[in-house]
């Protein structure tokens, strides 16, 4: 016979829930929390214990949580066992539907608490806080209705509590260790539902670290502790914050809550209420003031931070606690203005947070030192960068110095600059008396240096030169004449990440009559490149009615990334002499093309222009012609203007002048000028000048006009050597030309060697030439270096032998070196591989040739050079394939012969391409014996995949389990600092002997590092007595 007896079955009509416990338990104190219809039925007795069973039953129940609405608790299952009679258990399982989502939830009872329900939806499942929410609260009546900007959360892990016997429903969802939801459903007193949603944020933010410059000096904690948003339907409701179980009170609607520990004391802002119709995401848009609705005085200092109140208000659609902190250091004051923090309501979550600085105001007052300025935030943009700019103003007795400065900050690096200048006399001698100085510098800033018609509006020259002409309009001590300041600067210093400047000027005065303003820039990071900007002035006499004003401008450029050296000089418009409508004019520049340009080789020097048959490349710098337009009266009008110019091929130099009289129908003119040309190797000129006197007058008579003109003219043409010309006279009835000397068809002599060796590079040293290496059978070369061969990569000094020759010290796997000859080359040998001319691809160069014009040397001119380096013991080197050096030769020197003058083309510059060398010339790399040599990995090591959940591949552990024992194994011992000490002292000679051995043999230019605070101190190393073993050296 069996002890227990389970019953399955069936019924039919209606059983209800309520019914089937109140029979079968006889328990009137167990009170369900809703009747539900029952679908199954599951009984089990315990025979042999009386009173003892437990029954099971399923059904469905809609549940009323809402006035008017429900919430569907889908397939229940109720379970109770009674022991002896008595209630052991009581469960219910259910799926409660809320909107789109089913939440799982089970319940237990307790006499004292009733049913309580928990659970979750499923882990995989993703739930809008939003529409969460809005699924609850439409029940109500009114519904509630949440501010647009609240935050949207995807929750995944959400918990649910349903207390029916209190008639409350909690949600809440521990979004990370430090970030929690809250939402909650409760009658009020008066039975009528009620809710709150809360967003908890105990962030533990230390804000000190955020306050700029001073945050390391503080000595206690400002930290944000909680930070909270609470939504209420009513007034009062009382909630549990899930981090810390504290119990709280909300007021009605939108409410926040913050508590800040400072120092030692924590600063709670209370709950503020705000009437939710009014925070809307569009009304706080437009609530674009900066400072606090809410403060609260707190006077408390850390360190050298002063708090005077703290804040919640609004900047523009974000909350924001604000923070009134200033600080002083040593008589330096300073002043954090707007120092706040925003949280955005619609995405709350601390990762979103900012820290927002409207300015930084500072001031210093110690003995004759005076010193106050400002940085200020500009108005935000759509960029991700936060720009402040500012000014400062330091008195030091007598003298003011004014500073203008701008610092973007933002997701990436940061960038400055600073520009101070001293608009005061410093003092100097009469020829130098200091006016003014100004330094600034640059960090990942770009400064755009002007051209010289731009040079007076060059803003950091007007800075310089007078303030007052950098702040527009605007009164100087306005924050409109800052910004206006500071806007000008922005147009040529740029945010450039890489790209930093100094700058350094100086304004002086000589005898009080020549006043000069020079500004120096060194611009580095990604380019390296020098900039000198300077200006001068003079007025004579200084005092009183001026008769002349003379005003040059100068800008000298180094680039050495694109090989450009440039120097140039203008008179501006303003200068005059006699009279301010005698204007003079004129530039003057100078270029050096050289390393990587594609004109490299290439110089021009021009003071006012070319030669009228010269034209400049475009590359070439263009500038007016010296001299003057002067207008005394009406009727008269005189101009002159001159040039000089140097180029690889000529040089040139010419003038003219112009006087024109025109009174009514009357003219009168003369007109001079004069033009030479002259051509490098070899040297010949051609001139010519020429003079016009000349009058007209135009008769009117009623039907038409008669002109009698009358004009004498004068020409002469000069050329040479040998020297000759043609005079040529020219009256307007006559005309005639006289020839003089040689004939310009002669042609052109020739140099010989002697003459022309002097044309080429010298050799420094000339018991050190080059004619063991290379020969050349014109003549001798003793004090010519014909090539040139140097080191360039891998070398770390030179050492002189005792016959004063020179040893190159170098690195073995960076030794590279490059041969230059002086002379362009036709082929070139090199340890018996062969180069002929051509270019860098190998192809061969078109119209290619060598010549030397100089000494008529003609175009099948054959040039050679063979270059042998061996061993000191004549043993060959193996070498890799070098690369052809190709380089632009000038064709003065290097260009076809001319026999006829008239053949010469003054635009002749370089002639391309031509082969004088080898670069990368690099040796072969050699195993000696002894040495280890290239190793195969491939084939050296072997080696296996570690991959556990591959059967085929066997798992292997990268290190034994069972490590090797060693006999040197290090061992503790309180002797160890003795050791130490006594070791270091007994080796230091030995180390000093060993550095200098070092120095003799590879002129190391290291240091050799002292060990003296190890030696004698050794416990201030180690924190601990430390383990010590021997070292195997075999």
């Amino acid at each position: 016979m069996t002890d227990n007896l389970y019953i399955e079955g069936s019924f039919t009509g209606s059983l209800k829930l309520s019914y089937l416990v109140s029979i079968a338990t006889n328990q009137s104190d167990l009170k369900l929390p809703f009747d539900v219809d029952l679908t199954s039925l599951d009984i089990a007795l315990q025979t042999s214990l009386p009173g003892t069973y437990s029954l099971g039953a399923m059904g469905s129940v809609d549940v009323a949580l809402f006035d008017g609405t429900s919430l569907n608790l889908q397939n229940i299952y109720f379970q109770v066992e009674v022991l002896s009679s008595k209630l052991n258990t009581a469960l219910l399982y259910g799926t409660l539907e809320i909107g789109s989502i089913y939440v799982d939830l089970s319940a237990t009872y307790s006499q004292t608490d009733g049913w309580i329900f928990t659970g979750g939806p499923p882990a995989s499942q993703s739930i809008s806080i939003t529409n969460l929410i809005q699924d609850l609260f439409e029940k109500f009546d009114p519904p509630i209705t949440l501010p647009s900007f609240f935050p949207d959360i995807t929750l995944n892990n959400l918990q649910v509590e349903l207390r029916p016997s209190q008639d409350k429903l909690t949600l809440n969802v521990d979004i990370d260790q430090n970030a929690a939801l809250l939402i909650q459903l409760n009658k009020d007193t008066s039975g009528k539902w009620q809710g709150l949603v809360s967003l908890f944020y105990q962030p533990k933010l230390d804000l000190i670290s955020y306050i700029p410059i001073l945050n390391q000096a503080a000595d206690e904690p400002l930290e944000l502790q909680l930070f909270e948003i609470i939504y209420a339907s009513a007034a009062g409701i009382s909630y549990e914050n899930p981090l810390d179980q504290t119990t709280k009170t909300a007021a009605q609607g939108l409410t926040f809550h913050v508590d800040l520990l400072l120092g030692d004391k924590v600063f709670s802002l209370p709950q503020t209420e705000q009437p939710s119709s009014l925070l809307t995401k569009e009304n706080l848009r437009d609530s674009s003031n900066s400072s606090p609705t809410l403060s609260f005085p707190i006077q408390k200092a850390i360190g050298p931070l002063q708090f005077e109140k703290i804040g919640l208000g609004f900047a523009g659609p974000d909350l924001a606690l604000f923070l009134d902190v200033s600080a002083s250091v040593g008589g330096l004051s300073f002043d954090l203005m707007g120092f706040s923090l925003s949280v955005p309501l619609n995405d709350p979550s601390p990762h979103q947070w900012q820290f927002n600085l409207n300015g930084l105001g500072l001031s210093y007052l110690a003995g004759p030192i005076d010193m106050s300025g400002s940085l200020l935030k500009l108005p935000d943009s759509q960029s991700r960068t936060t720009e402040y700019d500012g000014q400062a103003l330091i008195n030091i007795e007598e003298l003011s110095i004014s500073a203008l400065g701008s610092l973007i900050v933002g997701q990436g690096p940061s960038s400055l600059f600073v520009f101070a200048f001293v608009d005061d006399i410093i003092g100097g001698p009469p020829a130098f008396l200091v006016t003014g100085l100004a330094m600034g510098f640059g960090y990942n800033r770009l400064l755009q240096p002007p051209s010289l018609d731009q040079f007076n509006s060059f803003p950091l020259v007007q800075a310089f030169r007078d303030p007052t002409t950098l702040v527009g309009p605007n009164d100087p001590s306005s924050p409109a004449a800052m910004n206006y300041a500071l806007e000008t600067l922005d147009k040529v210093i740029s945010e450039q990440v890489g790209e930093y400047w100094l700058a350094a000027g100086i304004k002086f005065t000589s005898f009080e009559l020549i006043n000069s303003t020079a500004l120096a820039i060194v611009e580095f990071g990604k380019e390296f490149e020098i900039i000198l900007l300077g200006k001068s002035f003079a007025s004579l006499p200084a005092q009183g009615e001026s008769y002349a004003y003379v005003e040059l401008d100068l800008e000298v450029v180094l680039d050495p990334a694109q090989g450009l050296f440039q120097a140039s000089a203008l008179l501006s418009n303003n200068s005059y002499v006699l009279d301010p409508s005698c204007h003079l004019m004129g530039g003057f520049a100078f270029y050096v093309w050289f390393g990587s340009n594609v004109h490299a080789g290439e110089f021009v020097l021009t003071l006012g222009g070319y030669h009228p048959a010269f034209t400049p490349p475009a590359y070439y710098p263009s500038e007016p012609r010296l001299g003057f337009n002067w207008i005394p009266s009406g009727d008269v009008t005189i101009k002159g203007g001159s040039y000089f110019a140097l180029t690889p091929s000529c040089i040139m130099a010419g003038g003219s002048l112009e006087v024109l009289f025109q009174s009514g129908d009357l003219r009168a003119w003369l007109t001079a000028y004069a033009d030479v040309l002259a051509h490098w190797n070899p040297f010949y000129f051609i001139a010519d000048i020429g003079i016009t006197v000349g009058c007209s007058y135009r008769l009117d008579l009623w039907l038409t006009t008669i002109t009698f003109k009358v004009e004498l003219g004068a020409t002469l043409m000069l050329w040479g050597p040998p020297t000759g010309g043609t005079a040529h006279i020219d009256w307007y009835i006559i005309s005639f030309s006289i020839p003089f000397g040689a004939d310009q068809r002669e042609g052109i002599s020739k140099i010989g060697w002697d003459d022309f060796k002097t044309m080429l590079p010298q050799s420094p040293n000339s018991a050190r030439n080059l004619q063991n290496i290379v020969t050349l059978s014109l003549a001798d070369t003793s004090s010519v270096e014909i090539s040139h061969i140097r080191v360039t990569d891998g070398l770390l000094g030179q050492v002189k032998n005792d016959d004063q020759t020179t040893r190159w010290l170098v690195r073995a796997d960076e030794f590279t070196l490059a041969i230059e000859s002086a002379i362009p080359l036709t082929q070139i040998t090199f340890n018996n591989q062969v180069f002929h001319s051509a270019d860098q691809q190998g192809q061969p160069i078109p119209d290619y040739f060598v010549a030397i014009r100089p000494m008529q040397v003609g175009v099948d001119t054959t040039s050679t050079q063979t270059i042998s380096v061996t061993s000191k013991s004549g043993s060959p080197i193996s070498w890799q394939d070098s690369k052809r050096l190709n380089r632009d030769m000038p064709t003065s020197l290097w260009g076809k012969p001319i026999d006829d003058p008239q053949n010469i083309d003054p635009n002749d510059r370089l002639l391309p391409n031509r082969l004088i060398g080898l670069e990368k010339v690099i040796p072969q790399s050699q195993i000696q014996p002894g040495h280890t040599g290239p190793i195969d990995m491939q084939t050296a090591f072997t080696y296996f995949p570690i991959d556990e959940q591959d059967e085929k591949i066997p798992p292997y552990l990268p290190l034994s389990i069972n490590p090797s024992q060693h006999a040197n194994t290090p061992q503790q011992s309180n002797q160890a600092l003795t050791i130490i000490h006594n070791t270091l002292t007994q080796v230091a000679n030995i180390r000093t002997s060993i550095f200098k051995d070092l120095q003799n043999l590879t002129n190391f230019i290291g240091t050799d590092g002292t060990l003296d605070n190890l030696t004698n101190d050794p416990i201030s190393a180690f924190e601990a007595e430390p383990l010590l073993g021997s070292l195997p050296l075999s």
